[in-house]
């Protein structure tokens, strides 16, 4: 809600309080690093972190400050000036209310509403969603109104008094969806983990609220995959890490690619109980289909009609019968308890000129060492396959055969009709990798990499690019950090991460902040 100042600087470089800092890079690539904030907190999972916005000739991006404070910041191309940077909301006093702690998981998106105002949405962890508003269209500038959009008590008899992971959209006309991950109710959780036989403790559905008024008001929350309380492997937790916008294209209705996989296992301690991300299983995927009446389909079309309908509900079972497993599976990594953990992170989706999509992610296997093995996978969809399951894998990004190892997923961009360019994190630095097969094959494209003595630790492409900013990074951060610590939850939420935009031209360094 106010301006920030990101440094101050004292001694023979003082420079006035209202001046912003940026530092800009040379890199060995053919981007430019430049720093708009210090003082921040890092997560690797946004997915609607920035965008470009032709309209206006402005990228806008969003970053969570110390606390966890939403923060966002303008770039205008034309004149190359920067807007100061603003605190678009505050979860300080609702933490410290609550007593929750803060969770880098409840970091801010942004998207600009039609009527021209920006909303920001961002979680304070397991109890609320927030969004705040511009003062006025297309400027960052002004006082923010932010807004509770769950309930005051934070529980509800559905789960969605509790969000967390927030992602947000909007559709051709206009409509606007934020996507987050439901809990179990505290209320029942804290009645049931001791007598209810059946109730695992983490049981975390995901879904969406709507809505048709530039954000003014919302639909209740709709759960789209949901999740088996009493799954017997307490594999009860979805992660839906990957979720793409297809606009209507080639007679191809508009939709959202969804990509997830499950987690959880069981609690050594509380067996009746689950413990959470303990191990993760399997890849899955659907269309989500929006409108007046939304919904879900896959690609695997065992009736011969060109996709199966999944209704507005995608349930679970842990058994083959149910609607995940037969319809929606991609990838089996088998059970953890007899493989050995494993773990899917960071999982991306796009599509093909012909509606095929593609999925690249990062699998982590351990036989029981405590070094964890990690490889680029990639699947695509084979139209040419004449199976109703035409999910085949890459031949270099596969199980045991992946040309990337030791790389962390960082984002998937759509070049063409079938090229795409995954980028991935490996000690810090940017290595990019390239598709001109819709994922049949990848090879490495060194002139998109960013090599910086810097580290990096997460790295978000800039949705609808413009070349001045195409990455939003945050830095690596090597204090040791130990989340049961209370000390230590002041410090790593105090943000000690410096936070970088990279494009492929020189950026001010110095601007005013007035």
């Amino acid at each position: 809600m106010k301006s920030l100042n990101m440094f101050h600087i004292s001694g023979p470089l003082a420079v006035p309080a209202v001046l912003i800092l940026l530092f800009a890079v040379n890199l060995f690539s053919q981007y430019t690093l430049t720093q708009i904030g210090a003082n921040s907190v890092q997560c690797p999972r946004p997915m609607s972190i920035g965008f470009y916005d032709s309209e206006t000739n402005k990228t806008y991006m969003v970053w969570a400050g110390r606390k966890m404070t939403p923060l966002i910041k303008a770039f205008h191309h034309p004149s190359k000036r920067w807007s100061p940077t603003i605190e678009v909301g505050s979860l300080d006093s609702v933490i410290s209310e609550k007593s929750l702690p803060f969770a880098y998981h409840d970091y801010p998106v942004v998207v600009k509403a039609n009527d021209g105002h920006l909303l920001v949405f961002y979680c304070n962890h397991g109890s609320d969603l927030y969004m705040s508003r511009s003062l006025r269209p297309d400027s960052v500038e002004g006082e923010w109104e932010q807004r509770l959009l769950t309930p005051p008590e934070g529980r509800s008899p559905e789960p969605d008094g509790a969000p967390g992971y927030p992602s947000v959209f909007k559709t051709a006309n206009g409509d606007i969806y934020v996507f987050f991950r439901g809990f179990y109710p505290r209320d029942q959780w804290e009645t049931e983990q001791n007598t209810d036989v059946n109730y695992n403790g983490a049981y975390r559905p995901w879904g969406y609220i709507k809505s048709t008024d530039h954000g003014y008001t919302w639909s209740p929350y709709q759960v789209i995959i949901n999740s088996t309380p009493n799954r017997p492997d307490r594999l009860n937790e979805i992660y839906l890490d990957g979720i793409t916008y297809e606009p209507t294209h080639h007679n191809i209705k508009e939709r959202f690619l969804l990509v997830w996989h499950i987690a959880g296992g069981q609690n050594e301690t509380y067996p009746v109980l689950s413990r959470h991300n303990r191990f993760g299983r399997n890849v899955y995927f659907a269309y989500f289909y929006p409108g007046e009446t939304p919904f879900l389909e896959s690609p695997i079309d065992v009736q011969g009609r060109g996709g199966t309908n999944l209704g507005s509900e995608i349930t679970d079972a842990w058994n083959s019968n149910g609607e995940m497993v037969r319809y929606c599976l991609v990838f089996n990594t088998g059970d953890p308890t007899v493989t050995g953990p494993r773990h899917i992170e960071r999982l991306k989706a796009h599509y093909c000129d012909d509606g095929s999509p593609i999925l690249v992610f990062e699998y982590r296997t351990n036989t029981g060492s405590s070094n964890w093995n990690y490889e680029a996978i990639s699947y695509r969809w084979d139209p040419m396959i004449l199976s109703p399951n035409k999910w085949t894998i890459s031949e270099n990004f596969k199980p045991g055969q992946s040309l990337l190892r030791k790389a962390s997923l960082a984002d998937l961009e759509k070049i063409d009709s079938t090229s795409f360019i995954s980028y991935w994190l490996i000690n810090g630095n940017i290595q990019a990798y390239k598709t001109t097969n819709a994922g049949k094959t990848w090879s490495a494209v060194r002139s998109e990499n960013i090599d910086d003595p810097i580290r990096f630790s997460n790295v978000h492409l800039i949705h609808n690019y413009h070349s001045d900013i195409k990455f939003l990074i945050t830095t690596q951060n090597n204090r040791t950090y130990n989340q049961n610590n209370p000390d230590d939850w002041i410090h790593g939420y105090a943000g000690e991460y410096t936070t970088y935009v990279a494009g492929k031209s020189d950026l001010p360094e110095i601007i005013s902040d007035d």
